[in-house]
C-alpha cells in the first residue's frame, strides 16, 4: 500500500538547533510531528479532517524517544513514520530519522481519540475511522518505562504562564510545546555535557492559555526524571537517561 510509510527529508538549519548546533529533543519531535501530520492527511485521518468531519483530535498519551546520535546543524535528515495496527483505543506510531544516512533516533509514540466537545474518549469504532495502512516494525524494542516521579518544592526548577505561542489549533499546549519545557529543566551547558540515549515522556492531562505550570527535576540513577505539575495536577512526567 503506497501510503504505509511517510518520508520526509529536510536540513538542519539554525532555526532547528540550539546552542551547540545540535537539534534537541523538542526540535526532533517537532520533525515526527510535521511528518505524522502529513502522513495522516494523506491516509484520510490527519488532524484538520479529524477537526471538520469527526469533531474529534488526536492526543498523544506517551512517546519514547532512542536516539544515537542527535542530528548536527547543516545534516541531511530523512524522517520516516508510520502506523501499528490500532487496538480498540489505543493508536501507535512509530518514527524513525536518519542524519546523512546514519541512524539519528527512534520513536514509539501511543494516542487516543477524544471528543472535541467534551473530551470524552472515544473508541476507535466510535469515529468510524478505518486504519487500514500499518505495519507491525515498532522501530523500538525497549518497553516504556512508564516513570514514576512525585517531586517535593526543592526540586522546582521554573514556572511558567502558558501563553498564546504555546498552543495548537485544538486550543490547548501542543505537545511539542511541553518537550520543549522539559528541555528546558537543563541549561544549555548541560545538554552540550549530557549523552542523552533516551528520552521518554508521558502526558497526564490537557493545559490550557492562562494556566501556570510548575516544572521539576530530579537525578536519578544514570539520568533524570522531570515533572510537570499545574494546579496540584500532574501534566506529564518525562525520564532522560544518558
Amino acid at each position: 500500500m503506497e501510503n504505509v510509510v511517510y518520508t520526509r527529508n529536510t536540513v538542519a538549519d539554525i532555526c532547528n538547533v540550539g546552542a551547540d548546533m545540535v537539534m534537541t529533543a523538542a526540535d526532533v519531535m517537532e520533525e515526527f510531528q510535521h511528518a505524522l501530520d502529513r502522513h495522516g492527511e494523506l491516509m484520510g485521518i490527519g488532524f484538520a479532517k479529524m477537526r471538520t468531519e469527526y469533531d474529534a483530535k488526536w492526543v498523544i498519551t506517551k512517546i519514547r524517544f532512542e536516539i544515537d546520535a542527535l542530528p548536527r546543524s547543516g545534516q541531511n535528515i530523512e524522517t520516516k513514520t508510520w502506523a501499528l495496527k490500532p487496538g480498540a483505543i489505543r493508536c501507535s506510531r512509530a518514527f524513525s530519522m536518519t542524519a546523512d544516512g546514519a541512524p539519528a533516533v527512534r520513536a514509539l509514540s501511543d494516542w487516543c481519540i477524544m471528543s472535541r466537545s467534551d473530551d470524552r474518549l472515544l473508541k476507535v469504532s466510535d469515529t468510524g475511522l478505518v486504519i487500514s495502512q500499518f505495519q507491525n516494525d515498532r522501530a523500538i524494542k525497549t518497553p516504556f518505562a512508564n516513570p514514576s516521579y512525585e517531586p517535593s518544592a526543592d526540586e522546582l526548577v521554573y514556572s511558567r504562564k502558558m501563553l498564546a505561542s504555546d498552543l495548537d489549533f485544538n486550543s490547548h499546549v501542543n505537545n511539542v510545546s511541553y518537550v520543549r519545557m522539559a528541555v528546558d529543566c537543563f541549561t544549555s551547558h548541560e545538554l552540550h555535557s549530557i549523552n542523552m540515549r533516551s528520552f521518554e515522556l508521558h502526558y497526564a492531562r490537557q493545559c490550557y492559555e492562562g494556566e501556570t505550570v510548575s516544572f521539576y527535576r530530579r537525578a536519578e540513577g544514570d539520568g533524570f526524571l522531570i515533572c510537570a505539575e499545574c494546579g496540584g495536577m500532574r501534566v506529564f512526567t518525562a525520564a532522560v537517561n544518558k
